[in-house]
């Protein structure tokens, strides 16, 4: 609680990402403990990176709130299914990658272009406001020079794979990279 406790500093501060996922998994534990195991594959030797802690804590949150939510619809079909999340952080390079992999309902093609549209969502009226993924991109990309790409198939799982540069002044995007289908880049709307 303390990570978030400080939303909206002015300044990065160098950043335990085990550390964050882990308590990011704790606070999130009620919604996915019901449907599904989460097994943490945190790379030992993560160097810290200079980041706005509060907000990719709420970022790890939005994609493991998520990930339990398509497990739990998952199983509203498939009642037997053993629901399973996994988080991964490793070091490639001059970036880290972190890795939300879920065994969920996945998604089509159409519903991955729009994942991280302002307001877009699969979820019932009430369930869902559209705004965890968009804020996530824009958490990752505006502020942390990051890019947010899911990989994703109906009825198998969906991966949401985030690449933070461990240099604050940094961009991990790459022109090459908008043109890719798996990764969106979208404009947000303030």
């Amino acid at each position: 609680m303390k990570a978030m406790s400080h939303p909206g500093r002015q300044e990065m501060n160098e950043t335990d990402l085990n550390m964050l996922i882990h308590q990011a998994s704790i606070i999130s534990r009620n919604r996915y403990k019901y449907v599904s195991e989460l097994e943490l594959d945190l790379s030992p030797d993560l160097p810290q990176i200079p980041a706005y802690g509060a907000e990719l804590s709420q970022v790890f949150i939005n994609l493991i709130v998520n990930a339990a939510d398509a497990i739990a619809e998952r199983k509203e079909n498939e009642p037997e299914l053993e629901g399973k999340i996994t988080i991964s952080t490793v070091e490639n390079g001059e970036t880290v990658e972190i890795r939300v992999k879920d065994n969920g309902t996945g998604m089509s093609e159409d519903v991955r272009s729009k994942v991280f549209n302002q307001f877009f969502t699969t979820k019932d009226v009430g369930k869902g406001t559209g705004m965890g993924l968009s804020l996530t991109y824009n958490i990752v990309s505006s502020k942390h020079n990051g890019t947010v790409r899911v990989e994703s198939e109906p009825n198998v799982g969906s991966s949401f794979i985030v690449i933070l540069p461990m240099d604050s002044h940094q961009s991990v995007a790459d022109e090459s990279d908008v043109n890719k289908s798996d990764t969106c880049r979208v404009p947000i709307l303030n």
